[in-house]
């Protein structure tokens, strides 16, 4: 079974300059910069039918998954 990944390997900062603190910059993990680029291209591609057609299920869906039993997201109350 391989190793998982060391948190470093999560994100794109350099390797030869030692962060201390993201600080207010906040340093994103490659996954989720991944699926914010796909996001993004995706509005990119089709705006209209992004933000006039799709965009108030989507947000329902964010907010449905904000807010369920099994998931660890911050909720927005300070508390995880």
């Amino acid at each position: 079974m391989p190793a998982p990944p060391s948190l470093c390997d999560l994100f794109s900062l350099r390797q030869d300059v030692v962060f201390l603190d993201h600080g207010p910059f906040g340093a994103c993990p490659q996954p989720v910069f991944a699926a914010y680029q796909r996001w993004q291209r995706e509005l990119e591609e089709e705006p209209v039918e992004f933000l006039d057609r799709r965009f108030d299920a989507l947000m329902a869906d964010a907010r449905r998954a904000r807010f369920h039993p099994g998931m660890r997201l911050w909720n927005g109350s300070g508390n995880g």
